[in-house]
């Protein structure tokens, strides 16, 4: 299902060039390394899959969990896995990098949800969407109908959120499908790359 957990900090989100045959031995033998790699591949890879490292005699291992882009542990992650690698991440940041449960829905076969899932996780908190893998990454978000702050991504206010808010999901997506997920949000610039079909709506506990 698409329930996960998120506290990762954006500015330690930086994958232009990582491949899963091309990690950096030094870059591993960070812990905060490490669990932003742990987030990447359970957002790549499905349940019960995982990626291993051998290192200076130290095995690291990462295990897959919602399977958005499963075809990027074998092949080159093109720009549709690249955009739904980054709409998962960006939606497990955490402006005070606390691990806390969220839940995951979009139009991707690996975000299902199931019927306790949708009664636990009823508050329709923002929506997520970009690509973290260009040399200028676009990293967008915008409020779910009602909400005037991101709290777990932005802090107290939208001023200096780490992720540029671009308004209502009513006004920058087209819609509403599977499970209340926002669909094909665009960043504004109108350009046929602008549109993002790969976004992920989240929903947050019952308050």
């Amino acid at each position: 299902n698409g329930i996960s957990f998120n506290g990762i900090s954006f500015n330690g989100i930086s994958f232009n060039g990582i491949s899963f045959n091309g990690m950096s031995e030094g870059g591993l033998a960070d812990p905060a390394t490490r669990q932003v790699v742990q987030y990447l591949i359970s957002c790549a890879l499905p349940d019960g899959d995982k990626v291993s490292y051998d290192i200076a005699g130290q095995t690291y291992e990462f295990t897959g969990k919602l399977g958005l882009a499963p075809e990027w542990k074998d092949n080159a992650c093109g720009p549709s896995c690249q955009r739904w690698v980054s709409a998962c991440m960006m939606a497990r940041v955490n402006a005070a990098q606390e691990t806390k449960t969220i839940s995951l829905r979009g139009a991707h076969q690996g975000l299902k949800v199931e019927p306790q899932e949708m009664q636990t996780f009823k508050h329709r908190e923002a929506t997520y969407f970009g690509n973290i893998f260009l040399p200028q990454p676009q990293v967008y978000a915008c409020l779910s109908p009602g909400q005037t702050n991101i709290a777990r991504i932005c802090g107290d206010s939208l001023e200096g959120c780490a992720l540029p808010v671009l308004g209502s999901c009513d006004d920058v997506c087209e819609g509403t499908g599977r499970h209340h997920s926002f669909r094909n949000c665009s960043n504004g610039n109108g350009g046929e790359n602008d549109v993002f079909s790969e976004a992920i709506t989240v929903f947050l506990p019952n308050q």
